[in-house]
């Protein structure tokens, strides 16, 4: 896979939605954005897609604060066992609790079976069950 022919089309396909060039090196590339998409989600969430030449690809989704509590925990357990897509779970950054959904593929074989990927993940980000799960997720109680 050519990471600078990927680099370019990654580029021009994430336009819209702001993606930019983190660190790029000889075998993997890593772009990322703050997305902004108001019709499903209330606040902006990063994204972050780290792919290598190899043909591997991680597409991490960082969502709002949330607390680290039992019943948080047991939907994301539940969201788990029920998206075929993304595994959710809570990360720390910066001493904060934040959901985050990360999704990984292995063997893609060319720069377009990325970009495939990586929109196949997006629109499947927004399809309804998902949506579902994460509104309850993501709700302040």
């Amino acid at each position: 896979m050519n990471i600078l022919l990927l680099k370019e089309k990654l580029l021009k396909l994430g336009e819209k939605i702001g993606l930019q060039v983190q660190e790029e090196k000889k075998d993997s590339l890593i772009v990322h954005s703050t997305i902004v998409a108001k019709d499903y989600f209330a606040n902006p969430f990063y994204c972050r897609l780290i792919v290598y030449d190899s043909g591997t690809m991680h597409l991490f989704l960082t969502f709002d604060e949330m607390d680290k509590t039992t019943d948080k925990l047991f939907l994301i357990n539940g969201f788990n066992e029920t998206n075929p897509w993304f595994k959710a779970y809570i990360t720390d950054i910066n001493d904060k609790n934040y959901l985050e959904l990360h999704y990984a593929s292995y063997g893609l074989i060319n720069e377009s079976e990325v970009l495939s990927t990586f929109g196949f993940l997006l629109s499947a980000l927004i399809e309804q069950p998902t949506l579902d799960y994460l509104k309850v997720l993501l709700a302040n109680e």
